[in-house]
This record gives C-alpha cells, structure tokens and sequence, in this order.
C-alpha cells in the first residue's frame, strides 16, 4: 500500500492557456495505492483518489491493473524468480 502527492501547475505561461494548449490552475491529487501478488503468477493493482483543481470542478481518480507473467524471469545472480 501505498500514498503519494503530485501537483501540477498548468498555467505557467498565460499565452498558452488563452491558445487552448494548457488548462487553467492548479491540480493536486493524492491517490492511495494498493497492489497484490497471487500465487503462482498474477497480480492486481489498485488506485484511487481525490484529484483538487484551484480553476474548475474536482474529480476522482481511480484505476485497476491487472497481469501475469507468461514465462519465469531470473534475477542478476542467476536464481529463477
């Protein structure tokens, strides 16, 4: 499991903006983050959080991944993971 915070300032050149290149404001989200191994060979990540904008509406974001290893991978001193 895990948290991290991210800002994204959007609106350093105003020019931009006013062209319709970049969006207005500022965002900052902070999802919570939580992945899972399965036995023998799956694995599911999970995300979701708030994403706050200073200019428009707040949203949420969210997002599953999901995968599994089609063939065994070695490690740099040459055991089979």
């Amino acid at each position: 499991m895990s948290m991290f915070s991210a800002a994204s300032f959007l609106n350093v050149v105003q020019s931009s903006v006013r062209r319709g290149l970049a969006e207005d404001g500022t965002r900052f989200q902070i999802p919570f983050q939580m992945a899972k191994t399965f036995r023998p060979a799956g694995h599911a990540d999970v995300e979701v959080g708030p994403r706050a904008r200073t200019v428009g509406r707040s949203e949420w974001l969210s997002g599953i991944v999901c995968g599994f290893d089609l063939a065994k991978t070695n490690n740099a001193d040459g055991r089979a993971s």
